[in-house]
């Protein structure tokens, strides 16, 4: 269950436009740029 929730919580992260391991693969120039 605990890995079921933190891979929900993941997807969230990557659907948003964030994926703490490779941050700039998912996220778009524009969403790059906004965050930095």
């Amino acid at each position: 269950m605990v890995k079921r929730v933190k891979d929900a919580e993941l997807l969230l992260k990557v659907i948003s436009g964030y994926d703490p391991k490779d941050p700039t693969t998912l996220i778009p120039k524009r969403k790059k740029f906004s965050k930095r």
